[in-house]
């Protein structure tokens, strides 16, 4: 396992891709919802994130399974922040944490409300839960229904395969698994209005690129990924 997310470390590289946009945008939104504490960072593929949260909170712990990834961002961020090579379900903190933000780490795992249901238990009793995960329900995938591309919005496609997905979700599913480990939503957003692929999009001027993230407050259930805030359920 160490070996597949060590190669496909070496393939994706989230300053590069495309992505950086939307993990650029989510970082703003999950430092709307940061008023102090500790954060436990789960997955920090080539740390867009990281650099921008680590001078931000006040004690910031990153786990990944990659060391490709860890050994990158120890090199040059040392002591600033804690890294921890693990799988994400072998992991187990001996301390709680105010937020914890799971971003596109999901749809990797072949259990998710399991391992929702231990991360409910590294909260703090106040904390916060930050997941993003790909929405079946963006633009892209619908015009790739239309097309005949997919046979369905939840298909898994060639980048997917590629880059260890198991399943794309959509705010449904999503909510169900949330709800079954404990959480309740207290905020969710969809983040970027997204007619292409990353590849035909990533030469458009950033103007364009920055009126498709204001454009999902008209179609709120369609953009490419969705950010949901959660905190654990009383009940």
């Amino acid at each position: 396992m160490e070996r597949d997310l060590d190669s496909i470390a070496r393939r994706y590289n989230s300053q590069t891709d495309f992505d950086r946009h939307c993990i650029e945008h989510e970082t703003d939104l999950f430092l709307q919802g940061y008023a102090g504490g500790g954060v436990l960072e789960l997955g920090c593929a080539s740390g867009g994130m990281t650099r921008r949260l680590v001078d931000l909170v006040d004690r910031l712990v990153v786990v990944d399974g990659s060391r490709v990834y860890l050994d990158e961002l120890r090199d040059e961020l040392g002591d600033r922040a804690v890294f921890v090579h693990s799988l994400f379900e072998d992991f187990s903190p001996e301390e709680r944490f105010r937020h914890i933000l799971a971003a596109r780490i999901l749809e990797h795992l072949a259990d998710p409300v399991f391992f929702l249901r231990k991360v409910r238990d590294w909260l703090e009793s106040e904390g916060r839960l930050h997941v993003i995960v790909p929405n079946a329900n963006s633009f892209h995938r619908l015009l790739g229904l239309e097309m005949g591309l997919l046979q369905d919005v939840h298909e898994l496609g060639e980048r997917d395969c590629r880059f260890g997905h198991l399943r794309v979700y959509d705010a449904s599913l999503l909510e169900s698994q949330l709800t079954q480990a404990g959480f309740d939503v207290v905020r969710r957003e969809s983040v970027l209005l997204k007619p292409l692929s990353n590849a035909q999009m990533e030469t458009w001027p950033e103007e364009i690129v920055q009126g498709l993230f204001r454009m999902t407050r008209h179609f709120p259930e369609h953009g490419n990924e969705l950010y949901f805030q959660c905190v654990r359920s009383q009940s």
